[in-house]
C-alpha cells in the first residue's frame, strides 16, 4: 500500500522553485499521501528537521538557498538521515553550475525533473520501511552513486539558460 510505504515522510521545499516543479511535487505528495511544506529559507527548514526526528524529510531547494550557510545545512540534514535535493531546472542560471557541484559534493542529490524526485521519494520510503523492520539503526542509506551528475552534465543542462 502506497501510504504505508511513505508513512511519516515529508517533502520540505525551500524558497523558490519553478511553478511547474511545485505543481508536480504537489501532485506527487497527494498521490503518496505525503505532507509537503513550502518554507521561505533554510532556517525555517531547520526547525522542521529538529522537530521531525531522524530520516523523515526530503528537502528540495536551489543551490543558493541550500548553501546559504556554506554546506553546513546539507551536512546536518544528511547526518540526521534526511535527503537534500538540489534543483537544476529552467530557472537555474549557468553561473550556478559551480554551486550545484558544491551542493552535490556536500551530499545533495541534483534533480532536474519531478520524475527524479518521485524515484527518490519512493526509494526513501522503501528505505524507511526496511529500517523499521530491522532492530537497531543499521538501515541502508540511499546510494548517491545512482544520482550523481557530472560537471559536464550540469553544464549541458544549463547551456540554454545563459
Amino acid at each position: 500500500m502506497m501510504s504505508d510505504l511513505h508513512r511519516d515522510l515529508r517533502v520540505v521545499i525551500i524558497a523558490e522553485v519553478s511553478a511547474d516543479l511545485l505543481c508536480e511535487l504537489q501532485a506527487l505528495c497527494e498521490q503518496r499521501t505525503i505532507d509537503m511544506f513550502h518554507l521561505g529559507d533554510i532556517y525555517a527548514a531547520a526547525v522542521i528537521l529538529a522537530k521531525s526526528g531522524k530520516g523523515k524529510n526530503i528537502i528540495v531547494g536551489r543551490a543558493a538557498e541550500l548553501l546559504r550557510e556554506g554546506d553546513e545545512f546539507i551536512h546536518k540534514a544528511k547526518q540526521m538521515g534526511n535527503v537534500c535535493c538540489c534543483v537544476a531546472d529552467t530557472g537555474t542560471k549557468m553561473a550556478d553550475s559551480k554551486r550545484l557541484l558544491q551542493a552535490q559534493g556536500a551530499g545533495a542529490v541534483i534533480v532536474y525533473e519531478a520524475v527524479q524526485l518521485a524515484r527518490i521519494i519512493d526509494a526513501f520510503g522503501r528505505q524507511e520501511a526496511q529500517s523499521k523492520d530491522k532492530k537497531g539503526d543499521d538501515r541502508r542509506r540511499l546510494s548517491r552513486q545512482d544520482y550523481l551528475i557530472s560537471s559536464s552534465e550540469v553544464n549541458a543542462l544549463l547551456e540554454g539558460d545563459e
